[in-house]
């Protein structure tokens, strides 16, 4: 109960008692790896990157199976710019559950950022394969399109991305495909 307390008071942006009701479920049963992911995304939205680092490496050790806690530190790994990091993570995610297209964009993401477009491109593909309706892959994959002079490619992900709910799809369509 208070780890749901918790989520909804971070969905509403009160994050301290989000952290206290995390807090107290931790207390009430230690062993709920969710828990400690939930407390590390909390973390993660505040700026907190070294407690949030701190909460899904603790989630990963009560769960060794716990794929959303690897995809999410992978995540984080990846906004940190720490892509070995990053990659051993999502491939862990990958290694438990093959077909969860928000690990393949994340794999994605740590290849484009190594400059390796076309390795970038196969993984944003395969997380659309997976979820047709995966609106990050789309918008992601746009951008890696884009580096690879694929101007068409790019602006039609950009469209669907759009489609999909994603707003700031429209700045990219407004300066390179209008």
């Amino acid at each position: 109960v208070f780890n749901d307390r918790g989520s909804c008071y971070r969905l509403l942006g009160k994050y301290e008692l989000a952290i206290n009701d995390y807090i107290t479920a931790i207390a009430l049963n230690s062993d709920l790896a969710f828990i400690y992911n939930n407390l590390a995304s909390l973390y993660r939205k505040k700026g907190d990157f070294t407690k949030a680092l701190n909460y899904y490496s603790l989630a990963i050790k009560k769960d060794a199976n716990y794929l959303l806690a690897y995809n999410n530190r992978g995540s984080l790994y990846i906004d940190l710019n720490y892509l070995d990091s990053a990659l051993y993570d999502i491939d862990q995610a990958i290694s438990l559950h093959d077909e969860y297209a928000p690990a393949y964009n994340n794999k994605a993401l740590i290849y484009h950022q190594k400059k390796r477009y076309t390795e970038a491109l196969y993984f944003f593909d395969k997380a659309i394969l997976l979820n047709s309706n995966y609106a990050k892959a789309y918008f992601n994959r746009g951008i890696t399109r884009q580096m690879l002079r694929d101007e068409e490619g790019a602006c039609n992900d950009w469209i669907t991305a759009k489609e999909l709910g994603i707003s700031v799809a429209n700045k990219y369509l407004d300066n390179d495909c209008y």
